[in-house]
Formats: C-alpha cells, sequence, structure tokens
C-alpha cells in the first residue's frame, strides 16, 4: 500500500527548512594590514640633526612615499589596519568597517639627515 505523508511529515520537513534557512545566514570578519607596523621603539632612535637617511633605511625599510621639497626630502611610512564585518544571507550581504593607519613622516635636509620628523596614530574613519 502506498505511503501517504501526513501532517506530522509535513512539519518534519518544514522544521528542517527553517533550520536550513537559518543555517545558511552567516557572519564574516576579516583585517586586512597593509605596510609595515610602526613601533615606538624605532621611532624613538631618530634624532634631529644626527639620524641619516640610510639610518632610518636600516630600521623602517624603504618608504612608501619618496617626496622631493626643493632641497629637502620628505619620507613617509603608513601602516594601515581595515577591519570588515559582514552578514550574509541568501541573496543578500552588508556590512560595514573601519579603517585607521599610523603615518611617520620624516623630512630630511640637503645633507640626507633628519631635519623633523613627526608620527600620527590612528588616523582614520570608522562607519
Amino acid at each position: 500500500m502506498p505511503r501517504v505523508f501526513g501532517f506530522q511529515q509535513f512539519s518534519q520537513l518544514g522544521l528542517v527548512l527553517v533550520v536550513g534557512a537559518l543555517l545558511s545566514i552567516g557572519c564574516a570578519s576579516n583585517r586586512q594590514t597593509a605596510g609595515m607596523q610602526i613601533n615606538d621603539e624605532d621611532v624613538k632612535q631618530i634624532v634631529k640633526g644626527k639620524t641619516t637617511m640610510n639610518d632610518v633605511i636600516a630600521v623602517f625599510g624603504e618608504p612608501n612615499k619618496a617626496t622631493p621639497m626643493g632641497e629637502e626630502m620628505i619620507y613617509t611610512y603608513i601602516y594601515s589596519v581595515t577591519r570588515h564585518q559582514t552578514v550574509m544571507l541568501p541573496y543578500v550581504s552588508s556590512g560595514e568597517g573601519t579603517s585607521q593607519e599610523d603615518k611617520l613622516s620624516i623630512v630630511f635636509d640637503k645633507n640626507q639627515i633628519v631635519k623633523t620628523y613627526s608620527l600620527k596614530r590612528g588616523i582614520g574613519q570608522g562607519k
């Protein structure tokens, strides 16, 4: 005799479908970085009027940006962190994120000696 589905079988099927739909909802989080971290101990090694361009390169590596300004040169080092939170539903995704960066700017005189420098931390925006 053929089996006929009753109310109980449909209720179980409905429960399976609801649980499956809930399991397909997800959250994702990721963190991306760019550049090398700028350590306070390394920055403390910079001495105005004494530290050379080669000293700076030995500690921090090549700059992200080198900008000539007349007889002076500005080296810029940037370290950035971006964090994203995303909620994913079937056929829909939305998210928000934050981005922050640390920026070290070093000005060298015509003899490639540090004239001045500045370090700014936590530059950025959040959503």
